[in-house]
């Protein structure tokens, strides 16, 4: 399960094939992967299977694409699914836009009352 743990970072990459606990061979999560390490930062992994992905997985990551990364109480972390949903979308009235924007505002309004 997804949130289990406490630290609040959780990256979903993909298993090897035919080995189900070790890092699978895809550059991108590779990176994440190697980038988290090198900045130490503490996160939990996810080995998905993307043959038989759990259904938590494809309701956080609706494409099922890896890698895919969860920040729990994060301002901004819904930015990125309502793009993808509003690049999407062929009907400009189905409210992709403004959800889409509605992130953003809230990202802006609390970096600029978060500022240092």
């Amino acid at each position: 399960m997804l949130y289990e743990t406490d630290i609040g970072r959780h990256i979903c990459v993909n298993a090897a094939t035919g080995t189900p606990d070790v890092l699978g061979d895809c550059p991108f999560c590779q990176r994440v992967v190697m980038t988290l390490e090198e900045k130490i930062v503490p996160y939990n992994t996810h080995l998905i299977n993307l043959d038989t992905k759990p259904e938590w997985f494809v309701e956080g990551s609706p494409e099922g694409k890896v890698p895919f990364v969860v920040i729990l109480d994060c301002r901004g972390s819904k930015i990125f699914p309502k793009f993808v949903a509003f690049l999407k979308s062929k009907d400009e009235n189905d409210g992709t836009e403004q959800a889409l924007l509605d992130e953003l505002k809230a990202l802006d309004k609390h970096i600029k009352s978060s500022a240092c």
